[in-house]
């Protein structure tokens, strides 16, 4: 059996200011780049690389060691055997990190990759001279359609206090560019590590930075720092219908988490739970369930739900005529 840590001895060298965080899993096609793309970050500062490679069928392994050998005073691996899955990866993963003793955490999946060699020491500079703010995240670059775009949500992002509108999903956090402190991290991680298993959430940021949105403000860069691919096949870009609504329901789950335990107001509640139904029927179009679609509809109609576009309005009326929920199952080109 392999040895799970290639640590080099931390008495030998100087704690980082910044730890970074990379889970990597058959990203063969990927993983150079993002490697790259971290330690050619030009700060004033010490970095720490810690790749956790979770037992990978392809050559990721290889790649890893080959670029822990050129830049071993930058990079500590972890070498998971047998796999141990994304969730208990990025627990490992975000706790090694805390290990290292650095002040800041930055993540980085390894198949993505940062586009902005000063990514770090911007964002370092920000929380150096603002301790009221826990955490910095930026815009960034993606593929969509095959072209390059600006990370969707770009624009008018606000800083500060954002737990509300992070619950609401008015917007969102994209994890490959954050940079945190250490301290918020342990705080919400403590919290998290205990629900995860518990409820069998499918997501590890969102949870993540719902809490952390609770201690400290956020800081929005507009800045583009780093690039999003998306991979066919990921949690998030399955075509597999019952994946991607048992992603969805995760989600929601992680809401009602929040919501119950921070007693959020029952307007609030009552939009995030008829998104969530309005959603979910849908899916029980989609995948049959006549049974699920019925109880999204009551739950909606009762709390006072008005179809917010044409395809849920068409499956209020399927819900209540076996001719329509046919009708529609036989127009594929509905779209619903």
């Amino acid at each position: 059996m392999e040895e799970k840590r290639e640590f080099n001895n931390k008495n030998m060298r100087n704690i980082p200011l910044v730890a970074i965080y990379m889970v990597t899993y058959n990203h063969e096609k990927y993983i150079a780049q993002a490697i790259e793309s971290v330690v050619s970050q030009q700060t004033d500062f010490d970095i720490r690389l810690i790749i956790c490679e979770d037992f990978s069928t392809d050559r990721t392994r290889d790649i890893c060691i080959s670029f822990k050998e050129k830049f071993n005073d930058k990079i500590d691996l972890v070498f998971n055997n047998p796999n141990i899955g994304a969730i208990q990866n990025g627990l490992q993963a975000f706790k090694l990190c805390l290990e290292s003793g650095a002040k800041y955490i930055a993540i980085l999946e390894g198949d993505d990759y940062w586009i902005d060699p000063l990514k770090l020491q911007k964002q370092v500079d920000f929380l150096e001279l603002n301790p009221d703010f826990g955490l910095v995240h930026t815009n960034l670059e993606r593929i969509e359609n095959g072209k390059i775009t600006e990370h969707w949500q770009a624009g008018n992002i606000p800083s500060g206090f954002v737990f509300e509108k992070l619950l609401t999903q008015e917007i969102s956090i994209a994890t490959l560019t954050i940079c945190m402190r250490r301290e918020l991290l342990e705080e919400s991680l403590n919290v998290y590590s205990k629900q995860v298993n518990i409820r069998n959430w499918k997501t590890g940021d969102y949870p993540i930075w719902l809490q952390c949105s609770l201690i400290a403000k956020f800081a929005y860069f507009n800045d583009k720092t780093a690039f999003y691919r998306t991979v066919e096949g990921s949690m998030t870009r399955n075509n597999d219908k019952k994946k991607q609504f048992e992603l969805i329901k995760s989600v929601f789950d992680i809401q009602k988490f929040f919501m119950d335990r921070e007693n959020v107001d029952a307007k609030i509640k009552n939009k995030i739970e008829c998104v969530f139904h309005s959603k979910s029927i849908r899916f029980a179009f989609s995948l049959g369930d006549k049974k699920l679609a019925r109880e999204d509809y009551e739950f909606l109609k009762a709390h006072g739900y008005h179809p917010q576009n044409y395809k849920v309005g068409l499956l209020f009326l399927a819900v209540k005529s076996h001719f329509i929920w046919q009708m529609l199952k036989i127009l594929k080109n509905v779209g619903i």
